[in-house]
């Protein structure tokens, strides 16, 4: 189940939002409402008190339905397509998704594919410069972007419906006539340099590129965009590049908002065509492997069980701790679910997470604490938990954040625990699938992954039958403080009290002796000498 940033909401905030229809053990009458009670004369006669812990709140089953794939799907000149049609709002939004993307990247250019997709919309397209393909877009109301992940390159268009036709003129011209003109790239380039040399400003950042080190081997992790991905980088590259990638054998389209499907099919089919005819070649493959494997992928001893140590002066120290997972879960496998569910009672959001609640709540020894238990789809999983902290309070934290490890491991967790995370998940799978362009761009996703249309509802469906007990046992199988790799990221001096080294209470705790990391160059982000 994948967690979507904007929907996590604060814990007590979707506890408050379901407290709207609370069960009969705990609701008042109509009468006793409120609203029908006078001014300042406090809660009427009968009414229920206000709980004095969240665990004591009681809170009926959340029923709600999710769509099934079938009534939304179409094709496209041959291709998959989820045509979700919506009249309610006087909005199009079409994405066209493609199965190749920056794992095609040269080895000498690694990044191309990122850069040839931010260039597409800011380099001009068809007969139009930068300039006025901006100017045009603005005139319509029209929104497009493009991007380019390692597996998968995507356009999308989202406009008021009453110009959508001239809203297709210009995603089709960025995708089929892309200019690459000096007047957008040189911009591009400067701007992907300027960014490059800022990277170690970010602590986040800092502590990203560290954990992808430790957690995974190089052929694992995609290269780093450098200013060698740049060198000599210019618009022919990026048009052989492009006509490479971006070309619709393969695509899944998602439409989503007020439009008649059977038009609007034939229109995208007709220009289909047009962009078809300007493609020359056959589709590369993705076995091909323009990149070349590290001679010796072998890992070092760095991404080993231990404490690693990044020093940086941060107005907040970052920890990070976890292991990479064995196996992934298959699609319709029941513990993708249980290890979500496992995740979100330790650390989810709000204070009713064991971390949240311990370290934040109830010790004040943390400013945010979070994990997640990812299954791993297009790499290994891992659990991952983070922290962030005075540099002082680094030991007691990571002391705590092991006690409960151990506890969730050896005692089941109790009902209304469950019962609260439980809660919490299925109002974010809720969320998931809140919009017609979620709809469509879900179930697009699921052609693309070869995942299963009713993966959403297996996982609605085991989160309403997950038991304590389970939890449990995932928790023993798939949390092992034993190989905990934990990074922080901060002021040493601070974090260790001044102890000697080896002998600090950090040390003591983790259960090994610290290795301190190099600094990294922004730019290249190869370790310094």
């Amino acid at each position: 189940m994948r967690r979507r940033p904007d929907a996590r909401w604060p814990i007590w905030v979707a506890l408050a939002l379901l407290a709207v229809a609370p069960s009969s053990s705990r609701a008042g009458s109509p009468s006793n409402s409120p609203s029908n009670s006078p001014a300042g004369s406090g809660p009427p006669a009968g009414s229920s008190p206000i709980a004095a812990h969240p665990r004591d709140l009681d809170f009926p089953p959340l029923p709600f339905e999710l769509p099934t794939a079938d009534p939304y799907l179409g094709s496209i000149a041959g291709a998959p397509a989820l045509l979700v049609a919506d009249p309610s709002l006087p909005l199009v939004e079409i994405t066209v998704v493609l199965p190749r993307g920056s794992g095609l990247d040269p080895v000498s250019r690694p990044g191309l594919g990122e850069i040839t997709a931010a260039a597409l919309r800011r380099a001009g397209a068809g007969e139009r410069t930068p300039e006025a393909f901006d100017q045009r877009a603005d005139e319509l109301g029209a929104e497009l972007d493009a991007y380019g992940l390692v597996t998968r390159s995507a356009a999308r268009l989202s406009i008021p419906s009453w110009n959508l036709e001239a809203g297709l003129d210009l995603l089709f011209d960025l995708l089929s006539r892309p200019r690459f003109s000096a007047g957008g790239l040189d911009p591009l380039l400067a701007n992907l340099r300027e960014g490059m040399g800022r990277r170690n400003q970010r602590a986040t950042a800092l502590l990203d590129t560290e954990w992808a080190e430790l957690l995974y081997t190089p052929g694992e992790r995609s290269p780093p965009l450098t200013p060698a991905s740049l060198d000599g980088l210019g618009a022919e590259e990026l048009r052989r590049h492009h006509r490479r990638v971006w070309r619709p054998d393969g695509a899944v389209w998602a439409l989503a908002g007020a439009f008649d499907a059977e038009p609007l099919t034939v229109e995208l089919e007709r220009r289909v065509a047009s962009w078809n005819a300007e493609v020359t070649g056959p589709p590369p493959s993705e076995t091909e492997a323009p990149r070349e494997a590290p001679a010796a992928p072998e890992r070092d001893d760095r991404v080993s069980p231990g404490l690693y140590h990044l020093e940086a002066a941060l107005p907040q120290t970052l920890v990070a701790l976890g292991h990479r997972l064995e196996e992934a879960p298959g699609w319709l496998d029941p513990e993708r679910s249980h290890l979500a569910l496992t995740a979100e009672i330790l650390g989810g959001s709000g204070a009713i997470s064991r971390l949240a609640g311990r370290l934040r709540s109830a010790e004040g020894l943390v400013y945010a604490a979070g994990a997640r238990l990812d299954p791993g789809d297009r790499q290994p999983g891992s659990l991952r938990i983070d922290l962030s902290t005075e540099p002082g309070q680094v030991p007691d934290a990571l002391r705590l954040t092991l006690e409960e490890m151990t506890r969730l491991r050896s005692t089941p967790p109790e009902e209304w625990e469950v019962e609260a995370a439980r809660q919490n998940l299925l109002a974010e799978l809720m969320l998931d699938w809140d919009t017609p362009s979620e709809v469509a761009g879900r179930f697009a996703e699921d052609v693309l992954l070869g995942r299963p249309h009713e993966h959403a509802h297996r996982d609605r469906d085991t989160l309403l039958a997950t038991t304590p007990k389970t939890i449990r046992q995932v928790a023993r199988r798939r949390i092992d403080p034993d190989r905990l790799i934990v990074l922080v990221v901060g002021p040493w001096a601070q974090i260790s009290g001044g102890a000697p080294p080896g002998r600090s209470a950090l040390e003591r705790i983790a259960g090994h002796t610290v290795v301190h990391l190099p600094p990294r160059d922004p730019r290249t982000l190869r370790p310094l000498p």
